[in-house]
């Protein structure tokens, strides 16, 4: 599951869109801290999983494993930060590479953590979803308007 936020224009509210959601901001400092801050208020608010930060380590992690990184890019003058959560990702890829660069750590999703026992990939996705645009709503300060798709 991933969120962008992305600088630009003069508006005030947060227009989200499904999978992948691009969240626009604009007039504020995007921090990738903003962003770990919400990927880890969504895991605690959504399932009472506790994210923390590493120092020297980028990302949420929960129980020593990664559950969330960040990502920025620009173009054209535009700066596009974003967050991905394991949700329900496969993780089975992660044993053939090291991730982040990081050996000593391993990589996890909330599925794997089993905190919702019976749960659907979609209701998992469904809740974390709503979840994570909370937070950004919460962390951001902004009213959260749904966009028609492109």
């Amino acid at each position: 599951m991933c969120a962008y936020a992305t600088r630009l224009g003069q508006k005030r509210s947060i227009h989200w869109l499904p999978v992948p959601w691009r969240i626009f901001l604009s007039q504020a400092a995007v921090q990738d801290s903003d962003l770990l801050l919400c990927a880890c208020r969504a895991l605690e608010n959504v399932s009472g999983l506790k994210g923390e930060r590493i120092k020297g380590c980028t990302g949420v992690w929960v129980n020593n494993e990664k559950i969330a990184a960040v990502g920025v890019r620009a173009q054209k003058w535009v700066t596009y930060h974003g967050v991905a959560m394991n949700v329900t990702t496969d993780l089975q890829p992660f044993q053939h590479i090291v991730p982040c660069g990081i050996s000593s750590r391993g990589v996890t999703s909330v599925k794997q953590l089993a905190v919702h026992e019976g749960a659907s990939d979609e209701e998992l996705i469904h809740e974390y979803q709503f979840g994570l645009l909370d937070a950004f709503a919460e962390v951001f300060n902004v009213e959260l308007v749904q966009s028609k798709p492109l």
